[in-house]
């Protein structure tokens, strides 16, 4: 069956539509704006399960007056969605319970199954993988009620101290213009203590972390590092072999862009030209929805400055680099992604969504429940082990994985706040300031419209908060994490 939904306005302002059409025409983005509807509209519905009106309401129309002139077509039977633009653009994203939605692609079954693993990891070995742990103690499963023996139970003073930051954390209610918080998590020493989740959301709503993901790339990354003994300094145009290098390589070789390293890219130091940008005409609409190879766009950025002198955030950076380590892992991003992190883990919920080409899209689309976005963290805490289940841990990670991901990019400036695809927040060059009260070792997995995984080892405290917060003066993460952080001393 397929469900059509269409925004139709009243044109009683000419003026208005002649000017958003003149926009249009003159930008250049009708395929964009069509590729995000159909994006945005397929990955709630299909990825994360709401309501198709729910999603366009509140996810899709509020992020930009010109979506309102966009036909979205949800195709229930085939699990895909289309978007059209006046007839100027269409655009379709396609579901499949691996990948996601991809966007203007299908992959094949046998690519997506494809695996070097002895036991490759399917989305039905996950589901039972997930069912058989049910109900073990978190993190290893999903019961609450089995308290774990190395993990003192909360004192009743501290849950206490948590509830009015978790009454101020939904106030306002849930929808657009709003605060819009859809998952609050706190964890401390390792037990899941509180967590609260907006109408139309619960624990097993997938959730989308945006540049959270980058995190996760850079753990994927030390990872595949450590396995093929690939140096950090090595320059990404030695990363490729001969038969896996792209088209866009050739020109990196013949300028100082062949000095960029993957140290440089982990860093966010390339000192090429891409801008981080979110209007419809910047560079990361164009990135994610304008083609559908995110790695090619983004090695299009020019020489700049030398690569390691310059900080600048860029999710352009974070596609190169999970373009580059995908080719050396030899294997789909679906395999990749999950049998290294996320299923040794138990965060069984984890889509990341890849291009049309395969590439997973390490910038912005990851997926995955509030507690297994939790997990991730309290991963990076452990400095990259995990609970065996009988009493002892086991190694995911490389062995010193944190003091890696949290050494600063730059010794001063703003890049003397980040780590590897990492917010150091605690450090006073940091966007909530010296005097904003975080440990000194507060770090953040971070996400447009207000995403938040808070990792501060010395209060063994975990904090995750998922929202749709599009005015940023509604969601202020540094007192959120303050807050939580005071409440748990």
């Amino acid at each position: 069956m397929t469900m059509k939904f269409a925004k139709i306005l009243g044109l009683s302002s000419f003026a208005l539509l002649a000017s958003v059409l003149g926009a249009v025409a003159y930008i250049g983005f009708p395929a964009t704006m069509a590729g995000m509807a159909a994006k945005t509209v397929c990955s709630g519905v299909f990825v994360a399960k709401r309501n198709a009106e729910a999603v366009i309401r509140d996810d899709f129309l509020p992020a930009s007056p010109v979506l309102r002139f966009l036909k979205v077509e949800v195709n229930a039977a085939n699990a895909n969605v289309t978007a059209n633009l006046f007839g100027i653009a269409s655009r379709t994203a396609q579901w499949s319970p691996t990948t996601g939605c991809v966007l203007d692609g299908k992959l094949d079954s046998k690519y997506l199954t494809q695996s070097d693993s002895k036991t490759p990891v399917t989305a039905a070995t996950l589901e039972a993988s997930r069912q058989s742990a049910t109900n073990l103690p978190w993190p290893m499963g999903e019961s609450l009620s089995v308290a774990n023996s190395q993990s003192p139970t909360l004192p009743p003073a501290n849950l206490a101290a948590l509830a009015p930051v978790f009454t101020a954390a939904f106030a306002g209610g849930h929808g657009p213009g709003l605060q819009n918080t859809r998952a609050l998590v706190v964890v401390h020493k390792g037990q899941l203590v509180r967590e609260q989740y907006a109408v139309g959301f619960d624990k097993d709503t997938r959730l989308l972390g945006w540049s959270m993901t980058k995190t996760l790339g850079a753990m994927l990354t030390l990872h595949l590092a450590e396995a093929q003994n690939i140096a950090l300094q090595t320059p990404v145009v030695n990363l490729y072999s001969q038969q896996d290098a792209p088209q866009w390589l050739a020109s990196w070789k013949n300028d100082a862009r062949a000095k960029i390293t993957l140290a440089d890219l982990l860093h966010m130091r390339d000192g090429l030209s891409n801008v981080e940008g979110y209007q419809p005409w910047s560079d990361v609409p164009r990135l994610l929805w304008g083609g559908n190879d995110v790695a090619a766009y983004a090695a299009k950025g020019s020489y700049e400055a030398p690569a390691g002198t310059r900080w600048r955030y860029l999710s352009a950076t974070s596609n190169i680099n999970a373009h580059a380590m995908l080719a050396r892992a030899k294997r789909p991003a679906y395999s990749w992604v999950t049998e290294v992190v996320t299923a040794p883990i138990g965060a069984h919920s984890f889509v990341v969504e890849p291009d049309a080409q395969g590439t997973p899209v390490l910038s912005s689309y990851g997926w995955a429940t509030a507690r297994d976005w939790a997990r991730l963290g309290l991963l990076l805490m452990n400095d990259g082990t995990w609970p065996d289940g009988q009493g002892g841990t086991k190694r995911v990670l490389p062995a010193g994985v944190y003091k890696q991901m949290t050494t600063p990019a730059m010794a001063e400036g703003e890049g003397a706040a980040y780590g590897m695809q990492l917010w150091l927040l605690g450090k006073p060059q940091s966007s909530c300031g010296p005097n904003a009260g975080l440990p000194e070792d507060t770090v953040v997995m971070g996400g447009h419209w207000g995403q938040v995984v808070a990792v501060i080892p010395s209060r063994q405290l975990i904090i995750v908060r998922l929202g749709w917060t599009m005015k940023k003066e509604l969601f202020d993460r540094c007192a959120l994490i303050r807050e939580v952080s005071q409440a748990l001393k």
